[in-house]
């Protein structure tokens, strides 16, 4: 939601404390407009009931990942570097859509994860991670 509402002019750049009392009027406005004029963010529920199950078969799945986290083995200090989208772009895996929405369990996250791309990349293609 964050991404359309950002297609507004008013909604697009940092909003003033002084407009703090009308903001909530406006937010109501543009959030009917795009109820009224967009397409909703999600056209397929087919896999909700699957997805449900998928859920709960994990629900009680040892997560690796926590463990992991939980002893601390990864504490070290690191810093943090500037890199080009293209340098780390060969390293990742390749993932199909359908791998991606079978790993979120849904298609939010992809759509979500296309508006961030999109807020994030220049004009150039250049992405800076």
């Amino acid at each position: 939601m964050n991404g359309r509402m950002k297609q507004f002019k008013y909604f697009d750049k940092i909003i003033p404390n002084s407009a703090l009392p009308y903001v909530h009027d406006y937010l109501q406005i543009t959030c009917s407009i795009n109820n009224a004029f967009r397409s909703p963010y999600v056209h397929d529920y087919s896999d909700d009931i699957d997805i449900a199950k998928l859920m709960l078969d994990r629900k009680n799945k040892i997560n690796l990942l926590e463990d992991k986290l939980a002893n601390k083995t990864f504490l070290k200090a690191k810093s943090w570097k500037r890199m080009e989208g293209e340098s780390t772009a060969l390293t990742s895996p390749l993932l199909s859509k359908e791998d991606i929405k079978r790993i979120t369990m849904g298609i939010f996250q992809i759509k979500q994860a296309l508006s961030y791309v999109n807020e994030h990349i220049d004009e150039a293609a250049h992405y800076e991670v």
